[in-house]
């Protein structure tokens, strides 16, 4: 018996080495970079003060609170509103650094232009906050007013019955006021000219009122005159805020530019100061920090492609091979034997396919040989599943019943035994599939051109891996023209049953 396998774990180890070899080689040259980066900036150039980034990141805070207020002016969603007051909030930080900055370095007077543009910035992005919350309310009442006005010209239409006296005259009058409610609903404005749209509605409800003439046509004309009148008033209020509104928008627009021009001023008026050596100076302090970058990626590039050829050998290979030999072996080509030998998980892999596969070829001429010896006999040597349904039919089967295989297969056992309707077939399966065992006995079956046969059965269980019973063989050898067994030691069907 050969030992058992056991992973000595080279390839995966081998592949972690070569994996964190890569990773500390690359991780290496990047912090050397770094360093060369810094020195040559630190060498031969210079960089922004303390104020211009402060500058910059100021300009950033302002624009996200324009980008703020352009996103609550269209959607007047929380989040736009959260994001006003927190980038305003970070801007008023920024411009206390700016105002240390500047005291720092002597340059208080650019500081107190750019405190100015900041305060009058502030104090406009409110103001065009409250503008726009004064348009919506206006528009939200006008919108209310609008809405009163059609319920109550859709009641005005709905009491007017067909019967009516002057009924067509009515519904155009109330066809009238409705289309007259529209504009407002669609427009929010009286239009052009508000007396001409006041005349207009004023005929129209007079007349409506003159063909009706009852007390609820009166109430009601005289509520759509009132509603009508505050929709001109509302929307004649909210075309003034929207103007007040626009007024406030480019006042922003203005302390904006005020401010961004302070700033920008500001920062150019900051000397940036610098710290230079020669080309020459700065290249021998840089050239070993060069060369050891240069040094790592190679050895990091070798490393790679070690460890991708490595792979295809030990690992990539191996598998395809036994990838085929496997899908060979489905097929029924037990001859392919992976060749792939070593010590590794890869070898030993290959070695236990191969061991598998040898084992399965023994296995198949032993079924071979066994199928050859069942159909060669000369008894009825017949599998079917518990249900009756037959799977196999030898050459002994088909010369004493006269059924081919073809016939057979896929056909119920009970055809052998129709006098009873395969009640004892059926009984004695039940039997088997309960663990009983069933002694051999004798029966009558009818072949396939309707002669009785005495048959001598042998009946037992097939098992699968777990033990269970999943399938019937059933072995008969006919006696009709010999005396084999004694009458009185016969075991009938109907004694066994």
């Amino acid at each position: 018996m050969s030992a058992p396998l056991q992973l000595t774990g080279s390839i995966k180890t081998k592949t972690r080495i070569s994996q964190w070899g890569i990773l500390i080689l690359f991780g290496g040259l990047g912090v050397i970079s770094f360093l060369q980066a810094k020195l040559l900036l630190r060498t031969t150039g210079g960089g922004e003060t303390s104020t211009g980034l402060i500058t910059q990141s100021m300009q950033a805070r302002l624009n996200g609170v324009s980008l703020g207020i352009v996103s609550y002016l269209q959607n007047h969603d929380p989040d736009s509103l959260a994001r006003i007051k927190s980038e305003g909030k970070e801007a008023s930080r920024l411009l206390g650094d700016l105002k240390a900055d500047a005291l720092q370095g002597g340059n208080e007077a650019s500081y107190v232009a750019i405190g100015k543009a900041q305060e009058d910035l502030r104090t406009a992005t409110l103001d065009l906050l409250a503008a726009d919350h004064d348009v919506v309310v206006r528009r939200q009442a006008l919108k209310d007013t609008v809405g009163t006005l059609q319920s109550l010209t859709a009641q005005m239409e709905s009491a007017i019955r067909s019967n009516q006296l002057n009924a067509s005259s009515r519904l155009r009058s109330v066809h009238a006021l409705m289309d007259d409610a529209k504009k407002f609903a669609q427009n929010q404005t009286p239009g052009n000219d508000p007396e001409l749209s006041r005349t207009h509605f004023g005929k129209a409800v007079a007349t409506y009122q003159d063909l009706s003439r009852s007390r609820r046509t009166t109430h009601w004309a005289d509520q759509a005159r009132d509603l009508f009148e505050q929709c001109v008033t509302r929307a004649k209020d909210l075309q003034k805020a929207e103007e007040e509104k626009v007024v406030v928008s480019d006042r922003y627009s203005q302390t904006r530019r005020t401010l961004d021009q302070a700033l920008q001023k500001n920062s150019s008026t900051q000397a940036p100061k610098w710290h230079v050596r020669s080309v020459k100076e700065a290249f021998s302090s840089g050239i070993a920090y060069v060369a050891l970058s240069g040094l790592l990626l190679l050895a990091g590039i070798f490393l790679v492609l070690g460890t991708t050829h490595r792979s295809e050998t030990q690992l990539v290979g191996p598998l395809h091979e036994i990838l085929q030999c496997v899908e060979a072996a489905a097929t029924g080509d037990l001859a392919r034997i992976p060749t792939h030998w070593s010590r590794d998980e890869m070898g030993q892999l290959s070695q236990a396919v191969g061991r598998l596969i040898s084992v399965l070829a023994r296995s198949e001429n032993l079924v071979y040989h066994l199928a050859a010896l069942v159909e060669s006999s000369g008894e009825a040597i017949i599998s079917h599943t518990l249900d009756g349904t037959i799977l196999s039919w030898n050459k002994g089967a088909q010369r004493i019943y006269g059924y081919s295989a073809e016939e057979m297969k896929g056909r119920s056992i009970t055809i052998l035994s129709p006098d009873d309707g395969g009640a004892g077939m059926m009984n004695t399966l039940r039997r088997i599939q309960n663990g009983e065992r069933v002694q051999p006995f004798e029966t009558i079956h009818q072949a396939s051109n309707g002669r009785s046969i005495r048959a001598f059965v042998r009946v037992s269980g097939i098992l699968d891996s777990t033990r269970k019973v999943i399938g019937a063989s059933f072995c008969a050898q006919d006696l009709t023209d010999t005396n084999l067994l004694k009458p009185k030691t016969i075991e009938t069907r109907e004694t066994v049953q």
